[in-house]
């Protein structure tokens, strides 16, 4: 409500009116996050398409000889896929950057912030162990074109990396960012839940499936609604997300 007032010489000042200013960096911070986001998952799906394509199968995660690493590893243009991780590198660094810029553009408190940046560093830990996942697995499609035995042991550190330590920091780096987003309202309270959900399924079903001995299939209850998640935020985040509104 417009409230007048009136100054010392006995004029009536204009009335103070309430309102706010939208701040439009933040929808270009949410297109580049939401952009980011959607490369990321298809370069990861036509990773995984074209690794099981040119390998002539799924990898042989349990493998601890020689001859099926080789199998799948010596395979002519799997280089060529592996190559391909390097857009979800970068995919997810340009997401990790913009995801804290549009979610720091809706004024959050202290703890908000501080949930918002551990999530951030949940995310560069993602790209640095996903960089380094590209590199060994770059190193035993050579070392498999030369059947060399120190293979076993580069896979063994790939496997325990891309299907173990990379599910603990995607489950946190996830349910991080999609509670500083409920607690910014920055995004829909389905996305944000749901996000929180599959941070979860990724900690319970996937993370320590190696460590525990779960049955090959039992992740894959995880890695579905990851992808559908990181869908349905990438086609949300491009739509501009929402407006935060800041004092005039």
């Amino acid at each position: 409500m417009a409230v007048s007032q009136t100054d010392t010489m006995g004029f009536e000042a204009a009335p103070e009116r309430a309102h706010s200013l939208t701040n439009p960096a933040a929808a270009t911070h949410a297109r580049l996050a939401g952009g980011s986001l959607l490369v990321a998952i298809a370069s990861i799906l036509v990773f995984q398409a074209g690794g099981s394509i040119i390998g002539q199968g799924t990898r042989p995660d349990d493998a601890t000889t020689l001859a099926p690493i080789v199998d799948y590893f010596g395979q002519p243009g799997l280089a060529a896929v592996f190559t391909l991780g390097l857009v979800t590198v970068v995919a997810m660094a340009s997401f990790a950057i913009a995801i804290r810029r549009y979610l720091a553009a809706f004024s959050p408190s202290p703890f908000a912030m501080h949930l918002i940046d551990l999530g951030t560093v949940g995310l560069i830990l993602l790209v640095g162990t996903y960089a380094v996942v590209v590199g060994l697995g770059l190193a035993l499609i050579a070392l498999a074109q030369h059947a060399d035995a120190s293979a076993v042991g580069i896979f063994a550190a790939f496997t325990w990396l891309y299907d173990g330590t990379l599910n603990w920091i995607e489950g946190v780096a996830i349910g991080l960012v999609s509670l500083g987003a409920l607690l910014t309202n920055a995004w829909p309270r389905w996305l944000g839940g749901f996000g929180l959900l599959v941070a979860a399924l990724l900690l319970v079903l996937a993370a320590p499936a190696l460590l525990l001995g779960y049955p090959e299939s039992l992740p894959f209850g995880a890695y579905g609604p990851e992808a559908v998640w990181m869908l349905s935020a990438g086609i949300y985040l491009v739509g501009r997300g929402r407006e935060p509104q800041v004092p005039s």
